[in-house]
């Protein structure tokens, strides 16, 4: 599974690569007008968002590849599936009381 997800993580990091590359490229029509500016901060401000959360040294990714963090990971995920059914039950209760 952590051999996936670094899989995972290494794609997304590539097309995050090539999604700044085309955002950078004076020679592309959004580069080329002050009215494309404030789209193109926004796909700046999301394109850094993702490198903050999928970076080789982001928390997240160095966590999960940290070898207690694995176990970590893997202790509350299997403690999270083991509260699922009272969980979703308390939502339930809470959603259907109208």
């Amino acid at each position: 599974m952590l051999e996936k997800y670094n899989v995972r993580q290494r794609a997304i990091l590539a097309r995050l690569a090539t999604l700044e590359a085309l955002l950078n490229d004076a020679s592309h029509w959004w580069n080329r007008s002050a009215a494309h500016a404030g789209a193109i901060s926004k796909f700046r401000c999301f394109a850094a968002n993702v490198r903050s959360n999928f970076a080789d040294d982001s928390p997240g990714h160095v966590s999960i590849n940290a070898a207690d963090g694995w176990e970590q990971w893997r202790t509350k995920l299997l403690a999270a599936l083991l509260r699922y059914p009272a969980d979703r039950a308390a939502w339930e209760r809470v959603l259907c009381e109208s």
